[in-house]
């Protein structure tokens, strides 16, 4: 159980942080220390509200953590932002610190305040012992913190290749969404992985999923100018090269041109002819309108050695939607006729 008291002084706390458990013996003895209190005399700010247990995880300290256990120290002990022993071992990839908590029963998938669990660290960090360790001992692979991230996401946002490869190869599902609705691909597309990219597209991640404003995987790797990404996605068969965000209807090629990004341009604009013709906004306006308004010439030009005729219809749609429309001026024409 938890006690409400402190433990006071800086030799407690100096004891701990220089692994030296002959003084801290005698000061146990000497003051009567509840090992389960926390440290109120610290010399670091972020050690503020920690426990024996807590500071000689995230210091790595073995020996001296084996002294604590087996003195009966709590090892779900958790601060005021939930955190415990195992995710201050995570923090600072202390696998052998990590490892001695487990065995003593420490629970590898708590939370924090975050909802992170200490899988959730060890993605983001990278660190192939630490992942090893947890996954190996049956950490929960999908877990979901407080915004729905996953690991996996964690670690493709992290640009951290071997934790992605290692995630997957445990059964990460590719195609969980986090609150604002984007997967771990729309995590690696911005940070511009292709080798990230390459192996959830792999792993059967949905190519054209949008978030909660509508941008697919490619769309943020061409928000992010990342040209490798926009290069390899567009080379899959199942993109959707017209999918529109939800607020103006801009499509890839849009917001390629409004950030004048001329190389992801081009790579969009070898995608051909139709791409060049059908591309418009929910206003019907092509991308050509935003070259003009912002004045981009050398895009300009681009479009023209692409052979974009400059007197086509800023109206014109494809032919599944001229069909639509001209289907219901049939029917108003009918309706008017009868009346």
């Amino acid at each position: 159980m938890t006690s409400s008291t402190t433990i006071p002084g800086l030799a407690f706390y100096d004891a701990l942080i220089n692994n030296n458990i002959v003084e801290l013996k005698r000061l146990i003895e000497l003051h009567k220390i509840d090992l389960n209190a926390r440290l109120s005399h610290v010399r670091k700010r972020n050690h503020t509200d920690l426990c024996p247990v807590h500071l000689v995880a995230y210091k790595g300290n073995l020996a001296m953590l084996h002294y604590l256990i087996q003195n009966g120290v709590n090892v779900h002990q958790p601060t005021c932002t939930l955190r415990r022993p195992v995710h201050y071992a995570a923090l600072r990839q202390q696998v052998s610190c990590l490892q001695m908590l487990l065995n003593a029963g420490a629970q590898i998938d708590a939370r924090d305040t975050f909802g992170n669990t200490p899988l959730h660290y060890a993605a983001e960090d990278g660190d192939g012992g630490l992942l090893s360790l947890l996954l190996n001992n049956g950490a929960c692979v999908d877990a979901q913190d407080i915004t729905n991230k996953t690991p996996l996401m964690k670690a493709a946002r992290s640009g951290k290749v071997w934790a992605v490869r290692r995630l997957l190869l445990f059964g990460a599902n590719v195609n969980v969404k986090d609150r604002n609705d984007e997967t771990a691909l729309h995590f690696a597309c911005r940070q511009g992985s292709t080798e990230i990219t390459r192996m959830l597209i792999k792993a059967e991640s949905r190519l054209n999923a949008q978030n909660q404003i509508g941008l697919t995987p490619l769309m943020e790797s061409v928000s992010y100018n990342q040209r490798e990404a926009v290069s390899l996605l567009i080379k899959q068969k199942d993109i959707d090269l017209y999918k529109r965000d939800f607020s103006t209807g801009d499509t890839a090629l849009h917001i390629a041109v409004k950030k004048n990004y001329i190389h992801i341009v081009e790579i969009l604009l070898r995608a051909g002819n139709w791409y060049i013709e059908y591309n418009y906004n929910n206003l019907g306006e092509s991308f050509v309108h935003d070259v003009i308004a912002y004045n981009r010439m050398e895009l300009l030009r681009l479009f023209l050695a692409y052979n974009y005729d400059l007197d086509r219809s800023a109206k014109r749609y494809p032919p599944n939607i001229q069909l639509l429309s001209s289907s219901s001026s049939s029917s108003s024409a009918a309706t008017a006729a009868v009346e």
